[in-house]
């Protein structure tokens, strides 16, 4: 079995494409995926003739969509949460519970949000197909 050392192995991984990214040079960036426009909405209340509740654009973000196989069902900090999709997205992004997503021409609702990793890097966003 062959031995490298430190020196040898970062010359090997600097050079190798596999390992670059346009942000942070090495590893493989999460950003990279993120080729989805998705608008984020929340409730927006008019009381110009009443009260009236309505869905706005808050931001148009981009992300990555992922369908999950089947309903999967993820354990949250107490609940069970049952999702069609994931997105991943910055970690900058105001979305919560209280909000939805429209994207490709389809309702979601957000039942989970999380930083992965605590990190502040991106957040790991649950999504249930709204039936319309």
């Amino acid at each position: 079995m062959r031995k490298f050392c430190t020196a040898q192995i970062a010359a090997m991984v600097s050079t190798h494409s596999i390992f670059r990214s346009e942000s942070s040079g090495y590893g493989m960036s999460i950003e990279n995926y993120y080729d989805q426009t998705v608008y984020v909405q929340k409730v927006t209340t008019s009381t110009a003739w009443g009260s009236t509740e309505s869905w706005a654009s808050s931001s148009t973000i981009v992300a990555a969509m992922n369908p999950v196989s089947g309903k999967e069902l993820f354990i949250g900090e107490k609940e069970t949460v049952y999702a069609d999709y994931k997105m991943f997205c910055d970690a900058g992004t105001t979305i919560d519970e209280t909000r939805r997503v429209y994207w490709d021409s389809k309702i979601y609702d957000v039942v989970f949000v999380k930083d992965t990793f605590k990190m502040g890097h991106h957040l790991k966003v649950l999504l249930k197909k709204r039936d319309t």
